[in-house]
């Protein structure tokens, strides 16, 4: 409220009533003198009358308190008989339907306002709603990647109580959904309807501007108000971590660090594997550049986590933080059915592998399927397997083993139905044209793996299943496609590494291939298959189970929603996967305002409305408190 500033008088002719104050002055003037009586003992008062009796007559009744009383008690209520009037600017506490979105995205937690963006936010969210009436309805939106109702159209009171419990996310922010979010809860209200964006507009993904013309036709008034100061800012904004290709027990890792201020910025980065410091490195970045580190390190077969750190990271301390898991090291026990060892070279690839145990069978008597986790079909005859075998294989892969097709020369006439079932694709006629490898999918098999220069000079049409995943092609034919079958996973390679097939058996990348395949093709049923995502994703996972997350609360559920950075551990009760979700978002780590616009504002825009304050209540006690005061100059006079 501001202080009142005098306007008026609504009855000025009534300021003539302070004309009685001449009565008084002449009834004072008029009024009896005391009469003297002299003692002989005191007169010396006498003498000190006679030097007083010329003093002057205004003088005395000056000094007299009852008359200055009397006085200012009759120009008081003169005034107040005229009653005057004051223009006053104050809050309107009118009822309104109001949501306010506060975005609650990683950037907020910066520090450049005391103590962090989130907190001013809320804030300013906890004034605008005690400027409210007590009849409005108020929603509460927090502007996640996922925009979250925490509060729809509850009182100003319970609004005050869920402010108070909010929490920032370490998520992206989703501020255009988060307004359409908001129009959709106002739509049904008869009251006035305001929307205000509490943020610090550092990521804005869509128009906001265009969204606040869509409120604006739906009658809903929008107010963009900004939270923070221009902060500068250090962070790691991509990590991967895993095994390396060819060597399992080595490390490979690599992390970005962006420096998003204007000055040269001294950082010291450090590189924890399973909580052991392995790297520690100090390094000066330029001014708005981004360097690339690497590391190798020897590493066990166990599972590893990988924490990497920054110390001086500037005033956004989560992603100066990224988590990796590497999973532990499974051997695999492979079958390669093969006829006079025409497939050497898959061999040689597969049994220089760490982790695969390689046994190759000559059919037409194979061991117990059991006894191997994956089967690999090379070059063999049709007449060579015996009857029942390619059921035994079905079984066994329906079951959660795997199988490998390698295109060969006799596989087009294996014509047994349990063989075709099992087949992700329908082999055709073979072609004798070269021809080149072209990569259609970008999948974790052909990671490290390089086709551009392998030849083709003979390969099968063929024609994908449903519900079949092609990964490599040519000439729209596939070359290498797996799917699901049971429990189990079956792939076809039809790049045959013998010599009048195709040159990819002196290619770098051949071993590396079969080894992520067959690492790939025994990934069987699992919790989930991701392990090292985002913050903000959703994981569906294949049933309930125990969760506990970064900040040590344990839950079961069925969806896992990855808020918060740092690492899950997801539990069932025969085995623990550990989960990592990262920020990793450049976007999100440039604290520095982006949506620069003339809408955006500091303060908070409150309904203000003007009114005439009359005064004559408070003229009125002046003139009660000067009756007390006369009342007490009489008692004390001896008059009462």
């Amino acid at each position: 409220m501001q202080l009142p500033v005098p306007s008026g008088l609504v009855n000025p002719i009534a300021l003539a009533t302070a004309l009685l104050i001449i009565p008084v002055i002449l009834l004072y003037l008029l009024k009896p003198k005391p009469k003297i009586v002299k003692f002989p003992t005191v007169m010396f008062i006498k003498r000190i009358e006679e030097t007083k009796r010329f003093s002057s007559l205004l003088n005395k009744f000056i000094r007299d308190p009852l008359l200055l009383i009397q006085m200012l008690m009759i120009i008081l209520l003169a005034m107040a008989i005229a009653n005057p009037y004051a223009i006053m600017e104050k809050q309107s506490m009118e009822d309104e339907a109001i949501a306010i979105v506060l975005d609650s995205s990683a950037s907020m937690q910066s520090t450049d306002v005391n103590p962090n963006r989130f907190a001013a936010a809320v804030g300013k969210a906890r004034d605008i709603v005690k400027n409210t009436g007590e009849g409005s309805k108020v929603s509460l939106i927090l502007a996640e990647n996922i925009p979250i109702t925490v509060l729809e159209n509850g009182g100003p009171k319970k609004a005050l109580e869920v402010l108070d419990k909010v929490m920032c996310s370490d998520t992206t922010t989703n501020t255009p959904d988060a307004l359409m979010l908001a129009k959709d809860l106002l739509s049904q209200s008869k009251l006035k309807k305001k929307v205000y964006l509490l943020s610090d507009f550092s990521t804005t993904e869509g128009d906001l501007t265009a969204n606040r013309r869509i409120l604006a036709l739906n009658g809903i008034s929008v107010y963009f108000i900004k939270t923070n100061e221009e902060g500068n800012n250090l962070a790691l904004v991509d990590m991967e971590a895993r095994r390396a290709s060819m060597n399992k027990n080595s490390m490979y890792l690599t992390y970005t660090i962006n420096n998003y201020d204007n000055v040269e910025h001294e950082v010291t980065h450090k590189v924890y594997v399973n909580n052991m410091l392995v790297s520690m490195q100090t390094t000066m970045l330029k001014p708005e550049s981004d360097e690339l580190f690497y590391l190798n390190a020897s590493i066990t077969q166990d599972r590893q986590v990988v924490k990497v750190e920054l110390l001086g990271g500037g005033m956004l301390a989560l992603d100066d933080t990224a988590y990796s898991v590497i999973p532990q090291m499974k051997t695999y026990k492979t079958m390669l059915l093969s006829l006079e060892n025409r497939d050497k070279f898959v061999a040689y690839a597969i049994d220089s592998q760490l982790n695969n145990r390689l046994r190759v069978v000559e059919p037409p008597v194979i061991p117990s399927l059991g006894d191997f986790d994956c089967i690999v079909i090379g070059n063999i005859k049709k007449n060579s397997i015996l009857p029942g075998t390619f059921r035994d294989i079905k079984n066994s892969v329906s079951s959660g083993k795997s199988m490998i097709v390698l295109a060969s020369p006799d596989a087009v006439s294996i014509d047994d139905p349990n063989f075709q079932e099992l087949m992700p694709v329908k082999l055709m006629e073979r072609v004798g044209f070269e021809k080149n490898a072209r990569v259609v999918s970008n999948h974790e098999i052909l990671n490290d793996v390089s086709l551009e220069n392998i030849v083709l000079r003979k390969y099968y049409n063929a024609k994908k299943k449903e519900n079949a995943t092609v990964i490599a092609e040519t000439e729209g034919s596939p070359l290498i496609a797996y799917w699901s079958y049971g429990r189990g996973k079956v792939a076809y390679v039809g790049i045959n590494p013998a010599n009048e097939w195709s040159n990819f058996q002196y290619s770098s990348s051949f071993p590396i291939f079969w080894s992520q395949l067959i690492e790939y093709v025994n990934t069987g049923e699992e919790i989930t298959k991701t392990l090292n995502t985002k913050t903000g994703n959703y994981l569906v996972l294949e049933r309930e189970v125990g969760v506990t997350n970064p900040n040590g609360e344990t839950t079961k559920t069925k969806s896992l929603f990855l808020d918060k950075q740092g690492v899950y551990t997801v539990k069932t009760e025969d085995s623990e996967v550990l989960i990592t979700a990262n920020l990793i978002n450049e976007d999100e780590s440039d604290i520095k305002t982006s949506f620069q616009s003339e809408e955006v504002t500091e303060g908070i825009d409150l309904n203000k409305k003007t009114t005439r304050e009359e005064l004559f209540r408070y003229i009125l006690l002046l003139v009660a408190v000067a009756l007390i005061v006369e009342m007490k100059v009489y008692r004390r006079r001896g008059l009462l």
